[in-house]
């Protein structure tokens, strides 16, 4: 009896696992052409079956080699530091060499400038040697005029002088004349009013004007006492 019950279990059990295979088969055939698995799709399902995610394998070839693209390797990670480190350099040696320049032209610069300067200052010594000579030789060619007229003519001249500001000029005048001359011309001066004008000229050739103002100006430019002080 038990036997009996055993070999119908046995035989139900068989026909069971074939009916399980059939049926596994008849959804494998309908998933091959219903959704279109192929053999590449039957191995990534066996795959996770047991846990495995081929993850290069899944991805497409496209994303693959564009990840591949993003990791450099340690040689052309070394070749772009290179490479930014001698675009440094060369930026460097640019800056280097345009400040370098820039230094010469400004050396060169001063240089011109210090030669303008020293020539300026010589033309214009040169100008004033030739004014002050110009003037000295018209004084003397005054003074004379002045010795070849008569007292009381030279002395209107000198009174004409005077009253146009030219008190400087006429104590250089009176000062390089020969001592009789000079005396003959200032004995025309005999009212009160002459007597003044020639009191001022007298002082002035007294205090070795003009030049002791030219000296008093210089000094006190260049910060130093007066002489009389």
């Amino acid at each position: 009896m038990i036997s009996r019950i055993l070999g119908t279990a046995s035989t139900l059990l068989v026909y069971f696992l074939a009916a399980t295979v059939v049926a596994e088969a008849l959804i494998l055939g309908y998933l091959w052409s219903a959704w279109g698995w192929d053999r590449q799709r039957w191995l990534e399902i066996l795959a996770a079956a047991q846990g495995i995610t081929p993850e290069a394998e899944t991805r497409p070839a496209g994303l693959q080699q564009e990840i591949e693209r993003e990791e450099p390797s340690y040689e052309e990670i070394l070749q772009q530091r290179a490479a930014r480190f001698r675009d440094l350099e060369l930026r460097e040696q640019a800056l280097n060499t345009a400040l370098d320049q820039l230094k010469a032209e400004e050396q060169q610069l001063a240089q011109q400038q210090q030669k303008f300067e020293r020539v300026s200052a010589q033309f214009t010594a040169q100008l004033e040697a030739l004014s002050q000579g110009a003037k000295a030789q018209g004084r003397e060619q005054v003074r004379a005029i002045l010795e070849s007229l008569k007292p009381a003519q030279a002395k209107i001249q000198l009174v004409t002088m005077l009253d146009q500001g030219e008190i400087d000029e006429v104590v250089l005048l009176l000062r390089d004349m020969q001592g009789s001359k000079r005396a003959k011309i200032l004995a025309e001066f005999k009212d009160q009013q002459d007597n003044k004008k020639v009191a001022e000229v007298l002082r002035r050739i007294r205090e070795g004007e003009p030049e002791a103002s030219i000296i008093q100006e210089a000094r006190r430019q260049l910060g130093q006492p007066p002489s009389g002080s």
